[in-house]
């Protein structure tokens, strides 16, 4: 507990790694050809990041009072309404038949996002303190929205400026033209609640943002540690891109890390470190993504937006002495 308590990035970091990596290389060793019962092993390891931070977040404070009734109340609810969702999602976009496996499965990994989201409400303070902007986020309403909408404009744009060129921007991986309007609605609204609450939102920021970056904003300024959670966050998911590394670039992979490293720094930096918005913004880049094309017109957009991030916020400058009441770590 000493070395944690010193080295709590590093820990942090180590601890992460050790769960996730373990998690995901025993799902494909173990069930090298079902999906399906791949999927609590891989879930495990999808939510390491949120799971690592709440331990290291209750070991410092002690209990300070016990809201039982709020934390199994918000348990119970999360859980009933992610099976539900769940269920629907693996059958009606993972095209996975309907059985008891399927219902056992939804079940159990269910209980990832009410066991994270019902943790608001822990008796210990540290571990509240930690998530509380989940459902009180700080920062103004503004960047909750542009944390939503930042990533359908660009794409947006990037369809604009290449039909002005005359290119083909290809085919989104969902579109309209193969489903009805409401099909697709429905469609987008599984997608996006489960990039939410069962894979890259909820399971991820608390770790990224939440504690990383908090402590690492302690001692380096904030592109320092956008670059580094950047890099840490690809490197994490490496046992993923395995099956993908022969279509896919090192630098493209690199250069992708960064983006998401600097864009979600921003944005958790704007709003005085609210969760919600970057659980908000992690949802959106991964949803918006697969129903608009993106083109490398996206990653030059995406590049300008960061260089006049930066100077805009002088992001190489440590963060204000006015500031560290919310960076500073429990």
């Amino acid at each position: 507990m000493k070395f944690i308590e010193k080295h709590n990035i590093f820990s942090f970091f180590l601890f992460t790694y050790l769960l996730s990596w373990i998690s995901w290389i025993a799902a494909y060793m173990l069930f090298p050809d079902n999906t399906l019962f791949q999927m609590p092993l891989m879930r495990i390891g999808a939510f390491s990041p949120a799971l690592i931070s709440i331990l290291f977040c209750s070991v410092k404070a002690s209990a300070h009072s016990d809201p039982a009734k709020k934390r199994g109340m918000t348990f119970l609810m999360v859980w009933i309404i992610a099976c539900i969702h769940f269920y629907f999602y693996l059958t009606d976009i993972e095209q996975i038949e309907s059985g008891v496996t399927l219902i056992i499965i939804t079940v159990t990994t269910s209980l990832l996002p009410a066991f994270v989201l019902s943790n608001v409400f822990s008796k210990n303070k540290g571990i509240r303190e930690h998530l509380s902007t989940i459902f009180l986020p700080t920062g103004k309403w503004i960047w909750h929205l542009i944390a939503f909408l930042i990533i359908p404009f660009i794409l947006g744009l990037d369809i604009l400026i290449n039909d002005f060129l005359g290119n083909q921007t290809g085919n989104a991986e969902y579109s309209m033209h193969n489903h009805t309007i409401l099909e697709f609605i429905w469609i987008f609204i599984l997608i996006i609640v489960v990039q939410s609450l069962q894979a890259g939102g909820l399971s991820e920021e608390p770790g990224w943002r939440g504690y990383a970056q908090k402590r690492l904003q302690k001692k380096y300024p904030p592109l320092f540690a956008g670059i580094i959670i950047g890099l840490c966050w690809g490197i994490w998911h490496f046992p993923v891109y395995i099956p993908q590394l022969s279509n896919l670039s090192i630098w493209a992979i690199l250069y992708g890390c960064l983006q998401i490293g600097l864009m979600f720094t921003w944005i958790y930096n704007r709003t005085q470190g609210s969760l919600l918005a970057v659980i908000i913004l992690h949802a959106s880049w991964n949803t918006f993504t697969k129903f608009i094309p993106k083109t490398y017109i996206f990653d030059i957009i995406i590049g300008c937006i960061l260089v006049i991030i930066i100077f805009t916020d002088k992001m190489w400058l440590p963060t204000r002495q006015k500031e560290k009441k919310w960076i500073s770590g429990s």
